[in-house]
């Protein structure tokens, strides 16, 4: 009879977005090919950055900021949905119609200073989110 080993799957908030521990029970092998998955598949599973417009906070590698804008944190999302790109203060309007006086300059008071280190802007340009 093969050997099986108990293994915890904990909620790890860096690379799991689920909260229930779940255990599994298997070989030494499967464990392994288990823990490969999960390490090479956690930026699919976590993004880097989440925005939550309900509860005003942006979350950047696990850990919860609160923003008291809303249009700094449409922003962001908007940014965040689509790294790299360049968006100007009128491309935003279209992308989400609530963002009110398209002004990155005055949003970016709003926003802690992890957050911002990822933003880059650019007169003429605009700004683009680097994740």
């Amino acid at each position: 009879m093969a050997k099986h080993k108990v293994f915890r799957l904990s909620p790890n908030p860096q690379f799991l977005p689920f909260k229930p521990v779940t255990t599994y029970v298997g070989t030494d092998e499967n464990i392994r090919k288990l823990e490969e998955f999960i390490f090479e598949t956690r930026d699919e599973i976590t993004p880097r950055l989440t925005v939550d417009l309900v509860r005003q906070s942006i979350t950047l590698d696990a850990k919860t900021y609160q923003v008291t804008s809303d249009n700094a944190l449409r922003w962001v999302r908007v940014l965040a949905d689509h790294p790299g790109e360049w968006f100007s203060s009128e491309q935003l309007k279209p992308i989400d119609t609530e963002l009110m006086n398209p002004r990155p300059d005055k949003w970016r008071k709003h926003l802690p200073e992890e957050v911002l280190k990822l933003i880059e802007s650019m007169t003429g340009k605009g700004s683009r989110i680097k994740l």
